[in-house]
């Protein structure tokens, strides 16, 4: 079945409503743009397009995906957090807009303190601690996590986003 683009996006963001979905519109043109690797300009710009049955298909599988209640972070694979993307798989929580306020707290707290350490327990993707390498002055940065799927995300995260960070499971 070929579709125009603006009509399957609008099929899935009826399938998302129906399925519940909080901010349904949004999550079907982002699948879109995750599944063609565009932005939303490109979106736009292939509006009218007509989409063969295989790009169909796969669209409506994460549209599937989503409807049944997996995160968008989750299916796309990233979540950012301060700034910085994450990789993120469900061997690890969402990093959660709140948890920058600490991030931000001990950045400003360690401001006075040149050189200092801290230790990150149960980092999970890494994202705390990848975030104060990344932005603090730290001697060093220690992160730990007793699941070793874990800390292989937040060791992948730690070094695409070129941050000094120390693993171990724990």
């Amino acid at each position: 079945m070929s579709l125009p683009l603006k009509e399957l996006i609008k099929i899935g963001q009826t399938q998302l409503k129906e399925a519940g979905v909080g901010d349904a519109d949004r999550d079907a043109r982002d699948l879109y743009c995750f599944l063609d690797k565009i932005d939303t300009v490109g979106l736009m710009m292939h509006w009218q397009d007509t989409l063969q049955d295989n790009a169909c298909e796969a669209y409506f599988d994460l549209i599937q995906r989503r409807a049944a209640g997996e995160p968008m972070q989750y299916i796309t694979g990233v979540q950012e957090f301060m700034g910085i993307p994450f990789k993120v798989t469900p061997q690890v929580l969402i990093p959660r807009q709140d948890t920058e306020t600490l991030v931000e707290t001990l950045l400003s707290y360690a401001k006075d303190k040149p050189g200092a350490s801290l230790i990150d327990v149960c980092t999970g993707s890494g994202c705390i601690a990848v975030s104060l390498a990344h932005y603090g002055n730290f001697a060093q940065v220690t992160a730990s996590d007793i699941s070793s799927a874990a800390l292989l995300v937040a060791k992948e995260n730690a070094a695409d986003n070129h941050a000094s960070v120390q693993f171990f499971e724990s």
